[in-house]
């Protein structure tokens, strides 16, 4: 075997502390509109409780206070008196919201600020004025409150990137687009699969305490509406990307560009052939030219365009079961769900299949979808091209998740569930509350000895 693997017998893995994840937090927004807009965005029913209830559905912690301010003035007295952490503005009239925007950053130079419009000419020609100096996202109202814990969590996700992706590795997709119609309609249905991720992968949590804090791992969503910007972040946080989402036309050097997202995923290719990408148009001529990039096309105007961006990014970004593909048949052989089925898969499936996967990385890009982050880097830093016996690679990596359960279920102590039990545990609960008490110790001392 290579004598440059690290031997699993005295391997540490380097546990990532969640609870550094997610430092930086929302808890009050302020949304600053007329009356009238305000009725509107709660004809449905309240915004605050619209958004609890979503919250709580996806499980997410901390929903977000919601207050509301009809003018500049009355916005900024709020913000003077609460810590204000996101302030969103009704566009609408463009310009006047651009002006209560400016005043508010002049003032509060650091709180984001996000602008959600019905679309219209108006706005069309500001976005064209290059208006965002002060406003960092323009989002388009479609009647759905999913829009606010969508922009909510972007923002959040921004605020966290160089530290929970930059450092520590949490795993993260790239929007490239700049329709505001068409990312605001993404961005929750990309939100919903993420959480919806992240309840199937903390099932591998052992505890209730791990399986809480491993939902701060979940990976996030950056957005860039330009070349430059699709660019920037790529090279930023490429080790770390799951794929990359992009339209074809956008702006490059300036100017609309028809051909950019082709541009960028050349850009893509030339540091990984495999990573995963995929292309989305309103032109169907463009699929040609994506697939022969290697890249996954949608349709933008299909009109079964949501199931298809849960299935496209569910099986080429690592998302749910880990399917082993065979090379030579072009069919899946195998699935696994957690570790234990991944690791009772890697001792089954065919060597070609096992080498197929390991020299395109997807064991690591998988693991670390799942916040299995000490698995995942180790498997990330080994190149498996260079073991000298193909068969090696198999004993390699099951030896590696074996040691890998056997180190995360120390000092831990698990309800016993039959579907999830594992096997490397030390200690099991069955049942609920606290194991003895003063009175059975009293009860221990008196007790005869027969």
């Amino acid at each position: 075997m290579n004598s440059k693997l690290p031997d699993l017998n005295t391997y540490e893995f380097r546990e990532v502390s969640f609870k550094h994840l997610m430092q930086n937090r929302i808890y009050n927004v302020l949304i600053i509109c007329s009356f009238y807009d305000f009725y509107l965005l709660e004809e449905d029913g309240r915004i605050d409780e619209q958004i609890f209830e979503e919250y709580s559905a996806l499980n997410l912690r901390y929903p977000p206070n919601i207050l509301h301010a009809f003018s500049a003035n009355s916005a900024k007295t709020i913000m003077e008196t609460d810590n204000i952490d996101l302030v969103i503005v009704w566009l609408d009239t463009a310009q006047k919201a651009v002006n209560i925007s400016n005043e508010i950053k002049a003032n509060f130079p650091f709180i984001p600020i996000v602008a959600i419009s019905h679309y219209s000419d108006e706005l069309h020609k500001l976005l064209e004025k290059k208006y965002k100096n002060n406003i960092d996202f323009v989002f388009h109202w479609n009647g759905n409150v999913n829009i606010f814990i969508a922009i909510i969590k972007l923002v959040e996700d921004r605020m966290n990137a160089e530290k929970d992706i930059g450092i520590i590795g949490v795993k993260a997709i790239l929007l490239v687009e700049d329709s505001i119609r068409f990312y605001s309609r993404y961005m929750p249905l990309i939100y919903k699969i993420l959480m919806n991720q992240t309840q199937t992968f903390i099932q591998d949590g052992l505890n209730e305490h791990r399986k809480i804090m491993s939902k701060r791992g979940r990976p996030k969503v950056l957005l860039a509406t330009t070349y430059e910007e699709g660019v920037d972040l790529f090279q930023k946080y490429k080790e770390n990307l799951l794929g990359v989402i992009s339209d074809v036309t956008y702006f490059k050097d300036g100017k609309k560009n028809k051909q950019a997202g082709f541009h960028f995923l050349e850009y893509v290719r030339k540091y990984d052939k495999y990573f995963p990408v995929i292309i989305e148009s309103s032109e169907a001529k463009n699929e040609k030219r994506a697939v022969e990039l290697h890249a996954k096309f949608l349709h933008k105007e299909s009109e079964t365009l949501g199931r298809d961006i849960k299935k496209h990014i569910t099986r080429y970004f690592s998302f749910g079961d880990f399917e082993f593909w065979d090379p030579d048949k072009k069919k899946i052989i195998k699935r696994a769900h957690d570790l234990k089925s991944f690791q009772k898969a890697l001792s089954e499936v065919s060597q070609e299949s096992i080498v197929y996967h390991s020299k395109r990385n997807d064991f690591s890009k998988w693991l670390k979808s799942r916040a299995l982050f000490p698995l995942a880097n180790l498997f990330a830093k080994i190149n498996f091209e260079d073991f000298t016996r193909e068969d090696h690679v198999r004993e390699f990596l099951v030896a590696a998740v074996k040691a890998f359960r056997i180190y995360r279920s120390r000092g831990i102590i698990a309800k016993f569930e039959r579907e999830q039990y594992d096997e490397y545990l030390v200690f099991s609960r069955i049942g609920e509350g606290a194991l003895g008490g003063k009175g059975s110790t009293d009860k221990l001392e008196n007790a005869p000895l027969s």
